[in-house]
């Protein structure tokens, strides 16, 4: 899998202007790669990435999967697509407060059968949450929620991950622990890509972006 987006802009119109947010940024993410997106908050990194992520339309520019526009697809069909290839840890924590940590762990892959069951058990173990399986969000701290969100990301097995400063909420162990694992999928075949302001981040990375202002540049490692 190779996500290619090409001369992003956004733009957005108030009453009496208009607010240029990303300024025809091009980036490249690549299966078997971990890219990190760094850059002071307000510089347009979570449009970006919300954007590469089929949640958010772009004012000009193109987003490819291989070789499909993601944005040239209906509405219905890029749902599925996001559903089945793509894993998205947000900056807030979207558990479901009616469901336990298991039961939303297990949401997005609720067609997935007892393979899924299986690797939710697996993943919350990893993350040290198994523990808390029967628990409620309610009852979770906030590096607790982080956890949880990171996993539902990767319940699925995406080829895609984006992650908006996963490691918010976390102290040093849990952060390394984040990292560590988003590393592994990487490494196992998937493209990640994580916007971060963090330098720990910096050292799990193949292939760096800063962003100043709505401008993405490609750093050198």
């Amino acid at each position: 899998m190779t996500l290619t987006a090409k001369s992003i802009t956004k733009n957005y119109k108030t009453r009496r202007r208009q607010v240029s947010v990303i300024y025809d940024g091009d980036i490249t993410a690549k299966s078997g790669e971990l890219t990190v997106i760094s850059g002071r908050s307000g510089s347009g990194k979570t449009t970006l990435l919300s954007i590469l992520g089929g949640l958010t339309k772009p004012s000009g520019g193109s987003v490819f999967y291989d070789e499909n526009d993601i944005y040239s697809m209906s509405d219905d069909k890029l749902s599925r697509y996001r559903n089945a290839e793509i894993g998205f840890v947000p900056q807030g924590q979207g558990a479901l407060s009616a469901l336990t940590v298991f039961e939303n762990l297990i949401l997005p892959a609720s067609l997935s059968g007892s393979k899924a069951k299986d690797r939710a058990e697996k993943l919350l173990e990893r993350l040290g949450l198994s523990q808390l399986r029967d628990a409620y969000p309610r009852e979770l701290s906030g590096g607790e929620l982080r956890r949880l969100s990171v996993a539902r990301a990767l319940i699925n097995s995406p080829s895609v991950i984006f992650a908006d400063e996963p490691t918010n909420d976390l102290d040093d162990e849990n952060s390394e622990l984040v990292l560590q694992l988003l590393k592994e999928q990487a490494q196992g075949g998937a493209a990640v890509v994580i916007v971060s302001h963090e330098q720990a981040a910096l050292k799990y990375a193949d292939v760096t972006y800063r962003m100043d202002s709505g401008r993405l540049q490609r750093e050198e490692k």
